[in-house]
């Protein structure tokens, strides 16, 4: 529209030289005019396109903090509904979550990241809901998502929920993702809840799991390298080849690996409870 003032005020200015058999006092004194109504103009516009791009992204933000609130509730309402269908989202899509660590980052970061979003491929809304900073969104891969959060905080730690269906779905895809995030807050890596589901779920219970996991947990801590051969193992279908490929080790240093986590545990990867012991314990400390 400014572009459009300038080109009009442009066109006449010349069609009033062309026909003016030599510039006069008035014909300046018309273009001075000219060109200060164009400035006002443009500059009323530009402003008044500042105001009203302010005003949408403000009650954009309201209704963001509001689908948040009613979300936490866990039930869907009518005014959810229509909400989510307000700033762009299906209600009865499928809802994925991203947590973060809220304490990380400051207004301008996460203006930063909304800003990130509002431009990616599908919707996302991103909102700081106490210790987390929780993202919601739908049709767009997992790591768009993290990639667009790492964008602005490379060091951030991050949390994926499941895939769940309808606005209670996506309740419980933040509770997923929180707890997902509570095993690797503090670290820049990223936990899916569909991949670290038990012993996220446990996480919550450590203190009271504690008597059971402690001794698997210190020896986690104090040689790392016999929990990635045990991690290794039960990632490659319980074969030690294959186990050994995946650290670049020799089969024979895997396996005395895996051998003296028994020892130290006393937990046996041969049967169900040591196995679970031994995945458990190290992501719990």
């Amino acid at each position: 529209m400014i572009e459009s003032f300038h080109i009009g005020s442009r066109e006449l200015w010349r069609a009033l030289v062309e026909h003016a058999p030599e510039p006069t006092t008035e014909l300046l004194h018309a273009g001075g005019l000219l060109w200060d109504l164009v400035h006002a103009g443009t500059t009323a516009v530009a402003m008044g396109h500042d105001d009203a791009t302010r005003t949408a992204q403000a009650v954009r933000a309201n209704r963001r903090a509001l689908l948040f609130e009613l979300l936490e509730q866990g039930h869907p309402t009518e005014e959810a509904r229509t909400l989510a269908a307000a700033l762009g989202l299906d209600p009865d899509g499928m809802f994925r979550a991203a947590c973060t660590p809220s304490e990380a980052w400051s207004d301008v970061q996460l203006q930063g990241l909304q800003h990130a979003l509002d431009d990616g491929p599908a919707p996302a809304l991103c909102s700081r809901r106490g210790t987390t900073v929780v993202t919601v969104f739908q049709t767009v891969a997992s790591s768009v998502v993290v990639d667009a959060i790492r964008h602005v905080r490379p060091d951030m730690s991050v949390g994926l929920g499941l895939a769940r269906r309808g606005l209670e779905g996506a309740t419980t895809s933040i509770g997923d993702a929180r707890r997902a995030l509570a095993l690797v807050r503090g670290r820049a890596q990223t936990a899916d809840f569909d991949e670290c589901w038990l012993p996220a779920i446990l996480f919550e219970h450590r203190e009271e799991l504690a008597p059971m996991l402690a001794k698997g947990a210190e020896i986690a801590a104090r040689h790392p390298h016999l929990a990635e051969a045990v991690s290794a193992f039960a990632q490659s279908g319980f074969s030690a080849s294959a186990a050994a490929r995946r650290l670049h080790l020799h089969p024979n240093s895997l396996a005395y690996r895996l051998e003296r986590w028994q020892q130290l545990t006393g937990w046996d990867l041969r049967t169900v409870d040591g196995l679970v012991r031994s995945m458990v314990a190290p992501a719990l400390s």
